[in-house]
């Protein structure tokens, strides 16, 4: 990724402090592309199951940090990220 890219997505997350989800379905499909079920990666970035849920289901936004932490679990591009929320 060149450096106009990653300075585009660095100004993506910057810009925003919490995100509602926008794309379930991708975030979904690399669930099961990594074999992960819900569960296990409410465990991989600290949030409750419950909590997690919630937020899938747009009932409460997605916090950058959490973000941050399902790229990082799921092992997700910027692009991917941004795609997603």
């Amino acid at each position: 990724m060149g450096l106009k890219c990653n300075y585009q997505v660095n100004k993506w997350f910057t810009d925003r402090k919490e995100l509602r989800m926008e794309n379930r379905n991708l975030l979904e499909a690399r669930l099961k592309e990594r074999r992960l079920t819900t569960g296990q990666l409410s465990e991989k970035i600290g949030m409750s199951y419950t909590s997690l849920q919630q937020r899938l289901k747009g009932r409460t936004d997605f916090k950058l940090k959490e973000i941050k932490k399902i790229k990082q679990a799921l092992e997700l591009s910027n692009e991917q990220v941004i795609e997603i929320f």
